[in-house]
């Protein structure tokens, strides 16, 4: 697991490691925030924060290999939204690092080897608010994009990362996956509505439309999606369950509930009374959970109460 904590620092912990507490693996950004962050192939990671920079570590070595700037500034006491960054997504295939700022603008850089050459030039003005989430398609042909006015951006990163696909959404996504052909997209928004869209065409699209109905999802983090509706136990609380996530055998489904649980059932889960196991470990309620490739392991992270929970999975018997 590697950590970038809100003073700056990276916190590196194996699942191994029972100790309470880890010592700071590296001092990075020099002031502010690690908001962005991408695991970059044999054992690097990229990061950006609030001090104007983007940097590229190698984590074995403890050391800084490259950086660059995210926007130039006249006076370096005087760092503004144009130089600061909530978040950062890396091209597997490409090695492009794609970097969104507090100005709605996104900075492309050649790779992190290079991050001071720009890929795409000017940089994509995607308007004045700032980026919140971005993340590239399975193939690497699509860039994700959310901003802060509930606006949804897909880039079409082999067309100069051109913006001719945009969505307006009632209210941003706290969760969403994309099909495995990349045709379409689902979300969970904070008001807790259940949304589709049509990427090809940019527009909305209802969830009983034919090829809709065939697609198939590679993960599963929406919680109001048909195969697991029975999670929620007959509760008609859209807040009763705060995240989910199925095993990527597509067995298991784990999901945290508003009594601050762990559950664990098989998935599909569409019976209204699931055979499920509940285990208590988290203070607050569970925000995200991930899955380890070989689905041995779940991590889970909560609401204030500072911790990551590292589960050992046991089988759920039908």
């Amino acid at each position: 697991m590697i950590l970038g904590l809100k003073n700056g620092d990276i916190i590196v912990k194996h699942w191994e490691d029972k100790t309470k507490y880890e010592e700071v693996y590296l001092k990075s950004h020099c002031e502010g925030s690690i908001c962005g962050m991408a695991y970059v192939p044999e054992y690097k990671l990229v990061t950006s924060g609030e001090d104007n920079k983007i940097l590229l570590w190698n984590l074995r070595s403890k050391k800084c290999e490259s950086w660059g700037i995210i926007n130039p500034v006249e006076d370096i006491l005087n760092i503004g939204d144009k130089n600061k960054s909530k978040c950062l997504a890396y091209h597997l295939s490409y090695e492009h690092v794609a970097v969104g700022t507090n100005i709605g603008t996104i900075t492309v850089r050649r790779n992190p080897k290079d991050l001071n050459i720009k890929a795409v030039s000017p940089d994509i003005n995607l308007g004045s608010h700032p980026i919140m989430a971005m993340e590239y398609t399975e193939y690497g042909d699509i860039l994700l994009v959310t901003n802060e006015n509930n606006e949804c951006y897909l880039l079409n990163v082999n067309n100069n990362y051109s913006k001719d696909q945009k969505f307006e959404l009632e209210s941003y996504f706290t969760s969403f996956d994309i099909d495995e052909q990349a045709k379409f997209i689902r979300t969970c928004t904070k008001d807790n509505k259940f949304k589709f869209y049509d990427i090809e065409k940019s527009k909305e699209v209802q969830p009983d439309e034919k090829h809709l109905r065939a697609a198939s999802w590679k993960t599963n983090t929406c919680k109001f999606s048909y195969t697991m509706q029975g999670i929620f136990q007959g509760s008609t609380n859209p807040n009763y369950i705060s995240a989910v996530c199925k095993a990527h055998n597509k067995n298991l489904l784990a999901a945290g509930d508003d009594d601050y649980l762990l559950n664990l059932c098989n998935y599909p889960c569409i019976t209204e009374n699931p055979k499920l196991k509940k285990y208590r470990g988290h203070s607050g309620v569970i925000k995200k959970i991930i899955w380890n490739g070989t689905d041995s392991l779940i991590f889970t992270i909560a609401e204030n109460d500072k911790a990551i929970i590292v589960w050992k999975v046991e089988e759920v018997n039908k």
